[in-house]
Order: structure tokens, then sequence, then C-alpha cells
């Protein structure tokens, strides 16, 4: 936008939990960084003016819970240490800022509350609805891809081989044979395939140098071609046991959050932290009978299944709130 001409080619923009002066502002230190306010990159960026002129910029941020937007290091690994930042660090001169209270950092784009202020930002009017409208027969596709080194790629995973299966929303057990197969090409792309209205899907991935991956999604309401399935390094677990994990990509989990699974409070919510920074939870289900494990968080509740016979699988819960 600033540094490449792309103002001009924009009618207007909003900005969601963007850490525009850095999630630490330290010229003595990693200069090089783009998290860092006072580093090369963002002290650029932000040379005046901070937003181009004539163009209309609106920015999201949460009052005090991005847990990128902090005046202590916690988060940085560095408690009680200054980060020269704090949570007005988001705000831009020159744009409209819309505080949402109780927001983490991912709900600054992804909440009901921002949806209304980005839909307002863009077309100069409330919506008329946040729920949204169900198709009789949703069209899905997405991209497959994977990790390396332990962390995700947002690669595509070419040559991954995706099995979509229906389950049962009580128990997870799959209703018959796969509804759709397909081996993905070089774009990683699968689909589309037509979803039956309210029914969950267990979508099974096997792919080279990654270990077999399970992951259970409530109903799909619309067709969409961003049901993105991305692959992560199996979570750690202090017992032994198949490995059942919950995620929430669109959010964290908080220490106030009715967040379960398996019908436990999950853990690793630091006690007495109301900044939300957790957002995955998993636990080991010993046992050589396939059992039912709920994952659920603010009313929607997913259930995935054990496979005893294939131990060293991995199954995810993927939470659609």
């Amino acid at each position: 936008m600033k540094n490449f001409g792309g103002a001009g080619k924009v009618a207007s923009m909003v900005l969601a939990g963007c850490v525009h002066h850095g999630v630490y502002a330290n010229p003595q230190e990693r200069i090089g960084s783009e998290y860092n306010g006072a580093g090369l990159f963002l002290t650029a960026l932000n040379t005046s003016p901070e937003v181009p002129e004539g163009l209309a910029v609106t920015v999201l941020r949460s009052d005090r819970f991005d847990l990128y937007a902090q005046p202590d290091g916690r988060f940085l690994g560095r408690p009680e240490q200054a980060t020269g930042v704090s949570y007005d660090a988001p705000e831009l001169d020159g744009a409209q800022t819309i505080i949402l209270e109780g927001a983490d950092h991912r709900e600054t784009a992804t909440s009901p509350d921002a949806f209304i202020a980005m839909y307002s930002a863009l077309a100069g009017t409330p919506p008329t609805r946040l729920d949204i409208q169900p198709e009789e027969q949703p069209q899905v596709s997405g991209e497959i891809s994977g990790f390396a080194n332990g962390a995700p790629t947002n690669l595509p995973l070419a040559g991954a081989r995706l099995d979509v299966f229906a389950v049962d929303p009580q128990t997870g057990e799959r209703r018959g044979d796969p509804v759709y197969s397909q081996t993905v090409g070089t774009d990683g792309r699968y689909g589309p395939f037509a979803a039956g209205p309210g029914q969950p899907y267990e979508f099974v991935i096997a792919a080279d140098g990654h270990p077999l991956t399970r992951i259970y999604r409530s109903p799909f309401p619309r067709s969409t071609t961003l049901a993105n399935l991305r692959l992560l390094p199996p979570p750690a677990v202090a017992v032994a046991g198949e490995i059942v994990a919950m995620m929430r990509p669109r959010g964290y989990f908080g220490i106030d959050d009715n967040a379960t699974l398996d019908a436990v409070p999950i853990a690793g919510r630091p006690a007495g932290e109301p900044v939300p920074s957790v957002w995955q939870a998993a636990i080991a289900v010993p046992g050589d009978t396939a059992q039912s494990v709920a994952g659920g968080f603010d009313g929607e509740v997913i259930t995935a299944r054990t496979t005893p016979d294939d131990p060293d699988d991995v199954a995810w819960i993927a939470l659609t709130d």
C-alpha cells in the first residue's frame, strides 16, 4: 500500500489486530525484526503520513486483551519487562479506530463485533443480519498444507490423499464409506464436494512425512472455497494413549471461557491470566476400544472418535467459533 503504489488501487481498507507499531519497540535490539516498532522496517513504514492520503482506513483493536499489544513482555518470554508498546499499538494516525471490548488477538478479525465494524466500514451501513444464510447443498473445497521443522508451511501439500466421511454428530462414528476422495495435485486443492445440510464430517489426510491426520468439523451452512486443512505437528502429552486434540483457529481460550475436551475443562490456560493466549488443547485416550471424545466451546460441540487400530494417527477437533 505505502511502498509500491497500492493505495491507488484501493478504495478503503480495514486492518484488524495488526502490529503496526510492533509487539515491542527497542532501537538497541533486533532492529531487523519486522515486529520491532523501533526497527528498520516499521520505522520506515510508519513515517508520516502513517495512512496514505485520501484513503479511508479503519483499524480494529482490542481494548486490552490482544496478546501482541501488551506493555509487559510475558507473552514474548520476558515477564515483567516493558515492551515499549501498549494496548493502542495497532492504531495509526489518520485512521478511524474502533475498539472491540474483550476481543482477543484473533477475535479482532473474526468476532461478530468485528464483522459489524468491517461491514459498516466497507458498505457504509451496518449489516442487516449476522447469521449465515443456510444453503441446501453447500459446495466445499479448500487447500491441504503441511508442516516442516515443527511449524506450518502454509504451502500446498502435493500428493496428499483425502477421504471425507460423514459422521454421527453424537458419537463421531462414520456413516459408511467416504462421501468424497481425492489425491491432490501440486496446488494442494481438493473439492468441491457437496456437503449435506446439518451434516458433520471427518477429513482424513494421508501424506508422506506426516502422521495420518483426522480433522472433525461442524456442518457447513454455506459453500466455501476456504475449508483449508492445515496439518500440524502432533501435540505433546504427558501420558500414553491416542492423541485427540482441539483447536480454535478463530480465537483463543480464555480462563473464563467454557471450553472442554472429553468433558473436562481444557488445560494450559494460565491461572489468573486475563489475556487469552492458548488456542490448542490435547488429551491422550488409552484403551483398546474405540471411544467418542467431545470437544466444546461457546455452545459448539464436535465429537471425534479414537482408532485404537491405528494409535499413531492424530485426531483434531476444529472449532468453527
